[in-house]
């Protein structure tokens, strides 16, 4: 099973990759969870709106497209 970086919740909580786990957990690595306040997460989202992340494309693709180029997702549910 994949873990992702981390992933946030609406109501705070956090779930990140932490150390690289054993591989007869079927786990990239061992998972971490953690909450933050809501003035962190306001904060987080002022800077977010701030940098511009709002107002990205939905989707980027390089030209010309690479054949074994690593990828990566970000999704955002507001």
């Amino acid at each position: 099973m994949h873990v992702p970086t981390w992933r946030l919740y609406a109501d705070g909580l956090v779930v990140f990759a932490g150390e690289s786990a054993p591989l007869s957990s079927g786990l990239d690595a061992a998972v971490r969870v953690g909450h933050l306040a809501d003035s962190e997460i306001q904060r987080l989202f002022a800077y977010m709106d701030q940098s511009g992340f709002f107002s990205l494309n939905e989707a980027y693709a390089p030209r010309p497209a690479p054949a074994d180029a690593p990828t990566a997702t970000i999704s955002v549910y507001a």
